[in-house]
């Protein structure tokens, strides 16, 4: 029996933000469930994307070209991109491509996130 790597995907519609929650680190394998299950990101009308990392161990290329997306999605819709939980790996990876606080909104926790961009 085959087990899918991402078996935790939350998604949210809260207020105007699209709230995604990863269970699972994001690989190329992965991206390509969270695509699926996220259909069209073009398609996203909230304004603000929130993405919660809590959980993510390891983001590779794959995961922050999701990332990009939903940054070009959130950016058209006059909005924001904000990560909440980001430690560790995933945190690295995303400074050294350069998401940082110019193009990007950083939050410890989901709670706050939602309460500041709400």
């Amino acid at each position: 029996m085959t087990r899918t790597l991402c078996d935790k995907i939350e998604i949210k519609h809260i207020q105007n933000m699209f709230y995604v929650r990863f269970g699972c680190d994001l690989d190329s394998t992965t991206v390509s469930e969270v695509r699926e299950t996220v259909n069209n990101i073009d398609d996203i009308t909230e304004k603000n994307i929130l993405i919660d990392l809590s959980s993510v161990h390891f983001v590779d290329s794959h995961g922050v070209g999701l990332f990009a997306s939903f940054l070009k999605s959130a950016h058209g819709n006059g909005g924001v991109l904000a990560f909440s939980g980001v430690h560790d790996q995933p945190k690295s990876v995303l400074e050294m491509v350069g998401f940082n606080e110019k193009i990007v909104k950083f939050f410890e926790n989901s709670e706050t996130a939602i309460e500041h961009l709400s």
